[in-house]
């Protein structure tokens, strides 16, 4: 599973929970986009939140994108991997650009899946 092989490179990096939830720096952003693409899986939906010591505290005001509803809009797998991940690195930049703290948390989704 493509979503394993994310979090095995990944977990170093940020915190995975015991639900294998895997949390990263905002910073990572554009790496793990990139490796999701070259993996050819989407990312479909992104929360965002602040990271303490034992706890994982979702921002003030909640946010994040789902972007779910791309899975119909396209017939070609590789045109909702590029339009799911191009999203998704746009709402990544935006949000770093006020706050380069936060970690997120992707909803990835594999083309076997889909079908």
């Amino acid at each position: 599973m493509i979503e394993d092989i994310l979090i095995e490179k990944y977990a170093k990096f940020g915190r995975v929970s015991p639900s294998r939830e895997i949390y990263l720096p905002i910073n990572l952003r554009e790496k793990f986009v990139n490796d999701c693409t070259e993996l050819n899986v989407a990312i479909i939906g992104i929360e965002l939140f602040h990271m303490q010591e034992c706890y994982v505290i979702p921002v003030n005001p909640i946010s994040g994108i789902d972007s779910s509803e791309l899975l119909r809009k396209y017939e070609r797998w590789e045109d909702i991997v590029k339009e799911c991940n191009r999203l998704a690195l746009y709402v990544l930049n935006e949000e770093e650009k006020e706050d380069n703290t936060l970690y997120f948390n992707p909803c990835i989704f594999e083309e076997n899946k889909w079908k």
